[in-house]
């Protein structure tokens, strides 16, 4: 990112919770928790409950992808069952 895209105005600017990195929104993926402690991949980024961004990388999802910093990105409670399902259903986003 560089300081071409802070001029733009109207730019949602996330931070990614594996690399700390502030991109545009768009460029990000957002991972939905619910109240009941569930994680929920939201690629229209619309769904109910907290959410956290990540970036489509190997490295990032795992680094941000750990219960302590889901939970501590999020101010969300994560089931513990919940990050289990959520790595076995894959990562479709990864590039």
């Amino acid at each position: 990112m560089g300081p071409d895209i802070l001029k733009v105005r109207g730019v949602p600017l996330r931070t990614c919770i594996g690399c700390r990195q502030t991109r545009p929104q768009k460029e990000l993926v957002r991972i939905c928790i619910r109240k009941s402690g569930e994680l929920e991949l939201d690629l229209e980024k619309n769904k109910p409950g907290r959410g956290v961004y990540i970036c489509p990388s190997r490295e990032c999802v795992d680094k941000g992808l750990k219960k302590d910093k889901l939970e501590h990105s999020s101010k969300a409670r994560i089931a513990p069952e919940s990050l289990k399902l959520f790595y076995q259903k894959g990562f479709p986003f990864i590039q």
